[in-house]
Formats: C-alpha cells, sequence, structure tokens
C-alpha cells in the first residue's frame, strides 16, 4: 500500500475518509508527541480498521494515549506496536483500554520490552475482554511468573485464537502451567514458544495437554531444549489427537532416532500435515503427504454429502444444479479409494459396507420415504 506522511494520515482521520482502512506509519520516527495527534484523530474515526506503528520510538506514554483511544473507538480492528519501547507500564495502560473495547481483533505488542507484570495485567484484562482474537507478545521478557497469569487467563478464555509467546524467558515450569491450561481451553488454535527455555519436561506437559485436545491446530516449538525423550511423549500423544495440523520442531535437540519415533506415533494420526523438523527422516514426508491427500478427498466427500443432505431436504431440485455448486458428480465413484474408505470408516460406516452407488441410492430411497411422510402428513 501507497506510504503517507503523518499529517495527510492525521487529516484523513479526522474527515472519517472511506477509503483509509489500512495504514502504515512503520519507520516514520513517531514518538509519543505524534501517538497522541493519532490518538485524538482515533478517538472520532470511523473507518481505519487497521493500524501499523511497528518499528517507532513510542513509549509508554505515547502507548498509553492510544490505549485510551481505544475506549471510544468501534472501527480499529488490529493495531501493531511491535518494536516499540513501551515496557510494562504500556502494556498496563493497554489492559486497560481493552477492559472497555469491544472492536479490537488482533494486537501485537512484539519486542516491546514487556516483561512478567506487564504479561500478567494483559492476562487479567483478556479475563473481560471476549473480542481480541490474536495477542502478539514474541521478543519480550516474560518468563514463569508471567506465562502462569497468562495459562490462568486461558483457563477460561473462550475467545482468542492466536498466542504468541516466541523468544521469551519461560523454562519448563511456565510452559508446563500454559499446556496445563490448554485443557481447559477450547478456543486457541495456534500457540508460539520457539525460542523459550524449556526441554523434555514442558514437552511432556504440552504432549499430554494435546492428547485431548481438539481445537489447537498449529504448535511451534522451534529453537528449545527438546531431546528424543520429548519426541517420545510427542510421539504418543499424536496417536490420540485429531485436531493439530502443524507442529514445528525444527532446531531442538531431537535427532533422527526421535524423529523416527515421531513418525510412528503418526501411523495412526491423519490429522498433522505439517511438521517441521531439521534432521533427515523420509517416512515422516510419507505420513505427511498421505494426510494432506486424505483431507483432500474428505473435502471432497463433503462435497457428496452436501448434494444428498440437500436432496433429502430440497427434493425438487435437480441434481445437476447442485454438482454445479460442488463440481463434480454424485456418482463419480473414483472418489471411494482405499484411503478414503479408511476416513469413511470412522466418519460414515455406512459408506464402508455397500458400493458407493448403493450408499447413495439409499441416502435418496430415505430422502422418498421423508418427502412421502410430508406429503402424507400435509394431506391429513
Amino acid at each position: 500500500m501507497p506510504r503517507i506522511s503523518l499529517d495527510e494520515a492525521l487529516r484523513r482521520l479526522g474527515s472519517n475518509d472511506p477509503t483509509l482502512i489500512h495504514l502504515s506509519l512503520s519507520y516514520s520516527e513517531i514518538g509519543d508527541e505524534e501517538a497522541g495527534k493519532l490518538a485524538d484523530a482515533l478517538r472520532g474515526n470511523t473507518t481505519l480498521t487497521r493500524l501499523d506503528l511497528n518499528y517507532n520510538n513510542i513509549r509508554s506514554e505515547g502507548a498509553g494515549l492510544l490505549a485510551e483511544a481505544l475506549r471510544g473507538n468501534k472501527a480499529l480492528k488490529r493495531l501493531d506496536l511491535s518494536h516499540n519501547c513501551i515496557r510494562d507500564e504500556g502494556a498496563a495502560r493497554f489492559a486497560d483500554g481493552l477492559r472497555g473495547n469491544a472492536a479490537l481483533r488482533r494486537l501485537d505488542l512484539n519486542c516491546t520490552g514487556i516483561r512478567d507484570e506487564g504479561a500478567g495485567l494483559l492476562a487479567d484484562a483478556l479475563q473481560d475482554n471476549t473480542t481480541l482474537l490474536a495477542l502478539g507478545l514474541s521478543g519480550n521478557g516474560i518468563g514463569d511468573e508471567g506465562a502462569g497469569r497468562l495459562a490462568k487467563m486461558l483457563q477460561s478464555d473462550t475467545a482468542l485464537e492466536h498466542l504468541g509467546l516466541g523468544d521469551n524467558h519461560m523454562e519448563d515450569e511456565g510452559v508446563g502451567r500454559i499446556a496445563d491450561a490448554l485443557r481447559n481451553n477450547t478456543a486457541l488454535e495456534k500457540l508460539f514458544i520457539a525460542r523459550n527455555h524449556f526441554g523434555d519436561k514442558g514437552a511432556q506437559r504440552l504432549a499430554d495437554a494435546l492428547r485431548g485436545s481438539t481445537k489447537l491446530k498449529v504448535l511451534v516449538l522451534s529453537w528449545n531444549k527438546i531431546r528424543d525423550e520429548g519426541a517420545g511423549y510427542f510421539a504418543d500423544a499424536l496417536r490420540d489427537n485429531t485436531a493439530l495440523m502443524d507442529l514445528n520442531i525444527s532446531h531442538t535437540e531431537i535427532s533422527d532416532e526421535g524423529a523416527a519415533r515421531v513418525a510412528n506415533g503418526l501411523t495412526g494420526n491423519f490429522a498433522l500435515e505439517r511438521l517441521e523438523y531439521s534432521g533427515v527422516a523420509p517416512q515422516l514426508n510419507q505420513i505427511l503427504e498421505r494426510n494432506r491427500r486424505m483431507r483432500r478427498q474428505a473435502v471432497e466427500h463433503r462435497k457428496l454429502v452436501f448434494v444428498w443432505s440437500a436432496r433429502m431436504v430440497c427434493p425438487h431440485v435437480p441434481v445437476e444444479m447442485l454438482e454445479m455448486l460442488v463440481g463434480q458428480s454424485v456418482w463419480d465413484h473414483e472418489l471411494w479409494s482405499p484411503e478414503l474408505r479408511a476416513y469413511l470408516a470412522v466418519n460414515e460406516p455406512e459408506a464402508t459396507t455397500s458400493e458407493s452407488s448403493g450408499y447413495a441410492q439409499g441416502r435418496i430411497r430415505r430422502r422418498n420415504r421423508i418427502a412421502a411422510s410430508h406429503r402424507a402428513c400435509s394431506i391429513a
């Protein structure tokens, strides 16, 4: 997007320019005074949805003014203040701002000098905020104490989907407390905890949390002290996990032997599609490609189910019209590969006990019986 000057940005914000939706003022040498002017303009603005202010000279005072502006702003969805030295004092002001804001969806405070106290205050505020979906706190000084307060928030939070805590100072206990919180969490989908200081004990508690997790899809653990023992814990957990799609264990201390244990754990796992690992483990790639292929086939299966279900509800709609919506034939027997049959054995057991045409015909016969019953009821 084309860059504009601060003066031009203030003018357009003040006039509620409907074309100014995303404003980037990164690397603009903005300090607290300029941040205050932006805060004043944001209070009455109803059009801007994204503001990037990373790599400036904003400190706690400027951050506080921007945080106060959030209370009256109902349009801004994403704010990036990364690489500004706002420290715990600025985080405290943002914590207050989040309590009175129901619009912001993503807040990036990476590399801003926040430590345990600031992280804790933000965590406390999120217990009263049900709209923030993503929080970036990577590259700060958060240790086990801050992790513990974030974990307390995660136990009851029902909104946050993305939490970035990479490049902090968390050890086994802090990561373990976050892992324990995931057992009760029903919202978090992406957790980034690369470049911390935990090892196999933290990995064990994360693996235990994965066993029962049905929501977490992305877990990044690279550049930590996880060894083959930790890899074994993940191998066991992945046998039971049906949600995780992306796992990053690159640049850890896991050897090819440990990676082979993970591969063995994946033989019965059909969910994981991507695994980042620094060594050489050909078996991993084969299993992941199998999972990716099966997910594509599962999408095709859901298209078929849509057609059949729609025909049951709307019997007057021609099959050809529904097929145009999904781009395939209802009777395409080629979709019923051995891998798809294995998937359907869990999700649609009836489909694996008869020919595909018989399965589809049975669904339509049931639809016809339901339609007949409806007609009979209407006549009565």
